[in-house]
């Protein structure tokens, strides 16, 4: 979605705009407190793709927090000789 890199030992919210209409919709870091988000306009929600009906909601008002259980999915690898290697950090240049 073009967000950004973050080391994962911070503990942080990512709010990624996924296809933004306006070129002014950049992603944004913030800390791990909670956040509410009150739309201000027609929505929709998706979760993992999947489309969630707004009428479960009893609110258009938002909560979002950080899951203080996490999974870890990858192996455990050195942040930064990871993302050297995914993005050719560490390759000589040739001319």
């Amino acid at each position: 979605a073009g967000g950004s890199i973050i080391d994962p030992t911070l503990k942080t919210i990512s709010l990624t705009p996924i296809s933004p209409f306006t070129l002014n919709a950049r992603p944004i870091v913030l800390n791990d407190k909670t956040i509410f988000i009150q739309p201000l306009n027609d929505f929709e929600i998706y979760i993992d793709g999947e489309k969630i009906n707004e009428n479960k909601f009893t609110s258009t008002r938002f909560q979002i927090k950080i899951n203080h259980n996490p999974i870890n999915l990858l192996k455990k690898q050195n942040f930064i000789c990871a993302i050297q290697d995914k993005l050719g950090w560490n390759k000589a240049i040739k001319r």
